[in-house]
């Protein structure tokens, strides 16, 4: 908007006493500008809809604290939690907020080497087919238990893309015993497990940054550190690309001298840009012609 500002101030005001950027300084800003734009569009997640986002299961044993889990990151009760063993038979979904991107969160039916009648039979497979869909899959471990035969049978039902293995309920031991636990736990699955609590809040923003970082890198090739912490839909990122391209095109015209073929591309990529937020740019550009140049004075 400065750039086209001052060119247009020019172009209309050529009779005035003013003083405007060299072409050289409006083709390093320009510049710098698509660049930026370049990155936000390479390092974005494009998401349309809810239907587009990635999803994150919670799997784990019956009573493995899953429900109280999904319930700790999304910040609110969203699953029932109970004391009782098979409260959650349904596949549960809420949207969770990273520093990259959103996801839909899952919680599922927990999950047994063997169902015992049909409503247990109905509620794994719900389960199983949406952690074998999904982007992710949060494996929670009760780091209280002294067996874990049930969830290695357990581990071997799931198969997501990603798996994150969480060790649950530490604040139920002292802080040796928990370690002494989770290293058995690292040695049982051959994984690294994170020491959690939903009670307490131990681990939660490292699991949500795991989270972050395993589904940046699936949508974009690995390349987290360049990770935008934007995502666009599909209609923002469209916008964007066009206005890179009329950007392309001002500096190539800027360059040669064509100031009013200049001024039309700018216009052309500041409103492809205002079409995100639907403002308008006209009387934007005289205020700041006024108020940056004495006009007339």
């Amino acid at each position: 908007m400065d750039c086209l500002t001052a060119i247009e101030a020019g172009l209309d005001f050529s009779g005035e006493d003013i003083e405007l950027e060299t072409g050289e300084d409006a083709v390093q800003k320009l510049s710098a500008i698509k660049n930026g734009l370049e990155r936000l569009a390479s390092g974005s997640i494009t998401c349309e809809s809810t239907l587009d986002l990635p999803s994150v299961g919670i799997a784990g044993a019956p009573n493995a604290g899953k429900s109280t889990l999904l319930n700790k990151l999304l910040g609110r009760e969203r699953s029932i939690v109970s004391g009782k063993r098979k409260t959650t038979r349904d596949v549960l979904t809420s949207v969770l907020t990273l520093k990259h991107c959103r996801c839909v969160m899952f919680d599922c039916a927990g999950l047994v080497p063997s169902a015992e009648n049909i409503l247990d039979e109905l509620a794994q497979g719900a389960a199983v087919e949406a952690l074998r869909n999904s982007s992710a899959a949060v494996f929670c471990v009760d780091v209280s238990k002294t067996d874990w035969a049930e969830d290695v049978s357990i581990r071997e039902l799931i198969k997501p893309k990603a798996l994150i293995p969480v060790a649950t309920k530490c604040d139920l031991l002292s802080k040796e015993m928990a370690a002494n636990r989770i290293a058995e736990l690292n040695g049982l699955f051959n994984v690294e497990f994170l020491p959690t609590s939903a009670q307490t809040g131990l681990g939660m923003e490292q699991l949500c940054d795991t989270i972050d970082k395993k589904l940046i890198e699936q949508t974009l090739g690995g390349d987290y550190e360049n990770a935008s912490g934007v995502a666009l839909t599909a209609r923002h990122k469209q916008a964007v690309s066009e206005a890179i391209e009329n950007l392309s095109q001002a500096i190539n015209e800027l360059k040669a001298g064509n100031d009013e073929v200049t001024a039309m591309l700018l216009r052309a990529a500041i409103q492809n840009i205002s079409d995100i937020a639907q403002q308008h740019i006209d009387e934007e550009i005289l205020e700041k012609i006024f108020s940056r140049f004495c006009i007339g004075k």
